[in-house]
């Protein structure tokens, strides 16, 4: 099956809430969507939304790279997908983000000629799960009110609290996260995310406060509740090393190379 067409969407999405990072404050997202149709009017989707200050192409960029690549994808068989996405690597190297719009829709267009969805399609033989559980994003600046987020997600059935760190002092990061441990209790593990803001010294000691005050709050150190001996790597600027806190806080980035993740 032959693709026929693609067309490209500039897209430019408002944040119902404005999100501070360490790379700075994000309102807006923009990007391009892409639809490949085949000869047969199936049509597989792909996005991409590359982020100032987490990659370094742009939507401008984007837009041109993939009217490139769509270009070279038209006529081609959607059976010989493994070759395609070969080729759309080989044609745009330096352009990971923008490749993944062309991956999703070429992997959604080859599910759709088989009659299931992509899901069904990457876990052949087997079944797909039936649910994948996701963290809920808790922003807010003032720990009061990252606190009630932090509570409005686990009463919706969040077990994981994902919290944005390393855009404010460390004092008052310190303090939000003390603030959503109080109100998740010690079942919800929570992540921290510094979008790189933060560096060995910040993240060891905030981790350290952090577990001596819920230590000091009675927090328990069972198996199944917050607690992890594991080591996990740490995020660096310049290197990843092991660090092995008591408390089950995973940090949610890695330590990236030009070659990938470390």
């Amino acid at each position: 099956m032959k693709i026929a067409r693609a067309e490209l969407t500039r897209v430019r999405l408002r944040l119902r809430a404005s999100l501070a990072t360490a790379r700075g404050l994000i309102d807006t997202r923009e990007g391009v969507l892409l639809a490949l149709t085949s000869e047969s009017t199936l049509v597989g989707h792909g996005e991409t939304l590359p982020l100032a200050g987490f990659s370094e192409e742009s939507p401008d960029r984007a837009f041109e790279t993939l009217s490139g690549l769509a270009r070279v994808l038209i006529g081609r068989e959607i059976e010989e997908l493994e070759a395609l996405l070969d080729m759309v690597e080989t044609l745009a190297p330096e352009a990971p983000t923008t490749r993944a719009a062309v991956d999703v829709a070429l992997f959604d267009l080859a599910a759709r000629s088989q009659g299931i969805g992509v899901a069904d399609w990457l876990a052949r033989p087997e079944r797909p799960r039936a649910q994948v559980e996701v963290n809920a994003l808790v922003y807010a600046e003032q720990p009061e009110i990252a606190a009630r987020e932090a509570s409005a997600a686990v009463a919706e059935g969040y077990r994981t609290v994902k919290l944005k760190v390393g855009a404010l002092a460390l004092d008052l990061d310190e303090a939000r996260i003390a603030a959503v441990r109080d109100a998740v209790g010690s079942e919800t593990k929570i992540r921290l995310d510094a979008n790189g803001g933060w560096n060995e010294r910040d993240a060891e000691q905030a981790i350290a406060r952090e577990l001596e005050g819920s230590h000091r709050r009675g927090a328990p150190s069972a198996p199944g509740g917050a607690v992890s001996s594991q080591p996990y790597p740490f995020f660096s600027s310049s290197r990843a090393r092991s660090f092995s806190p008591e408390r089950a806080m995973r940090p949610s980035e890695s330590t990236w190379t030009k070659s990938g993740t470390m």
